[in-house]
């Protein structure tokens, strides 16, 4: 029983934690005038690659 209480508390007590990171992380004035160093100030290289695809029709759907 303990365990499993500690398996339910690590992830529980780890949001809340990086939550405040990141926002601490966002707020600094470094990231908010160079918005690429967080990632956020470009669409990304994943997302460019899935926009140059063509889609293929899965089960008929496209």
């Amino acid at each position: 029983m303990p365990l499993f209480i500690g398996v339910i508390a690590s992830p529980v007590s780890a949001m809340p934690l990086m939550w405040v990171l990141a926002e601490w992380a966002v707020g600094r004035r470094a990231v908010q005038t160079r918005p690429k160093m967080s990632g956020v100030g470009t669409v990304g290289g994943l997302r460019t690659w899935q926009a140059g695809r063509t889609r293929r029709a899965v089960f008929g759907r496209f």
